[in-house]
């Protein structure tokens, strides 16, 4: 069956580019029949008709989505440039991490442009969501921008956090993982350029445990594609 993620959805119609991609891609005609993804919920559609640029629908059935082990994963990201985040969004969110929160990290290539906040929130939601619905699983959160310290702070309260670093690490985040108690987990995945000193010892004094990916020094999406991969298939129940 094929998946639509539902940007523009009223309990009766779709809009917007699902509605574009039903006609367009799928050729939708009166009686087809697909699902729709909300980021929380999976919905049957059966199309009833046509009213402009909307797709009129019966919903046939529908169902909250259950939570993965990767809910309870928030992955704290250095931002990166083009392309690279937005292969970051697409597998994290297949890979059912719950919460993203990008981070404008001292040796960040990336900048934030003039881009409307709003324009770019919604921009990495579409993004997410379309990932998400191909998987048939909820998209992740995602949060405004903000610096290390002020995410360190923010997220210190969780009962399991980790810093990534590139060397110098004692613990292995995989190994980590399988001895994890219940809870949010937090990975902070750096930039480019690492992270600076000053970065790693806010952390580590607000109870962050430093950890590695391995003996490799992986690109930053490669790291946060890894970390998130490493705790969604620790094999743990919800």
């Amino acid at each position: 069956m094929e998946r639509v993620w539902l940007d523009d959805f009223d309990g009766t119609a779709v809009r917007g580019a699902a509605a574009r991609h039903a006609v367009k891609v799928l050729r939708a005609r009166v009686g087809d029949v697909f699902a729709g993804y909300d980021g929380s919920r999976e919905r049957i559609l059966r199309v009833a008709g046509f009213d402009g640029g909307a797709v009129l629908t019966d919903v046939v059935a529908e169902r909250d989505l259950p939570e993965t082990p990767g809910s309870r994963l928030t992955l704290a990201a250095a931002l990166l440039k083009g392309r690279r985040w937005d292969l970051l969004l697409e597998k994290a969110s297949e890979l059912g991490v719950g919460r993203i929160v990008p981070l404008a990290a001292e040796r960040s290539v990336a900048k934030l442009s003039g881009e409307d906040s709003s324009e770019r929130l919604e921009r990495w939601r579409r993004i997410l969501g379309g990932a998400s619905a191909q998987c048939a699983g909820r998209a992740p959160e995602i949060c405004e921008p903000e610096n290390p310290a002020s995410a360190v702070a923010r997220l210190s309260g969780a009962p399991n956090k980790f810093i990534l670093i590139t060397s110098g690490a004692v613990e292995s985040f995989a190994a980590a993982v399988r001895e994890l108690g219940d809870g949010e987990t937090v990975a902070m995945v750096g930039p480019e350029g690492d992270w600076t000193d000053a970065e790693t010892r806010a952390a580590a004094d607000a109870g962050f445990h430093s950890a590695g990916l391995g003996p490799l020094i992986l690109r930053a999406e490669t790291a946060a594609i890894a970390a998130a991969a490493i705790f969604s298939l620790a094999g743990k129940d919800v």
